[in-house]
């Protein structure tokens, strides 16, 4: 009889490895079971497109793919930390991104400007 074919575990990057368990302090079962991964062009730029990802986010298609979990476990939202960060008028970094509706829907629904917009 044949073995039953196993899903692949989602895989990440060594350096978003790194920056979940060292950076964040996040333990490897949460990273594994909450569905991190890295976003890797070209099919990444497909994939953030997919996800609501504005053309000049998903250009930028080498990063962390963060899943924003709702209260099942399951994955409402995310976040796309980019390797190399766009900037702002001001010359500052912008580290994480977000799909085109994120801001509008979750400052409504949470009361605020936004996730992770400064760390």
């Amino acid at each position: 009889m044949p073995e039953p074919t196993v899903p692949r575990p989602v895989e990440l990057l060594p350096q978003h490895l790194d920056q979940l368990a060292q950076g964040s302090g996040i333990a490897p079962e949460v990273i594994a079971a909450s569905g991190y991964r890295s976003i890797v062009p070209p099919e990444g730029y497909g994939e953030l497109k997919r996800l609501g990802f504005s053309d000049v986010h998903a250009k930028r298609s080498l990063g962390l793919l963060i899943p924003i979990l709702g209260w099942d476990g399951q994955p409402v939202l995310y976040q796309f930390r980019p390797d190399s960060p766009r900037h702002d008028g001001k010359g500052r970094p912008i580290k994480y991104n977000g799909p085109r509706k994120l801001d509008q829907g979750i400052s409504k629904l949470w009361g605020m400007e936004g996730l992770n917009r400064e760390a």
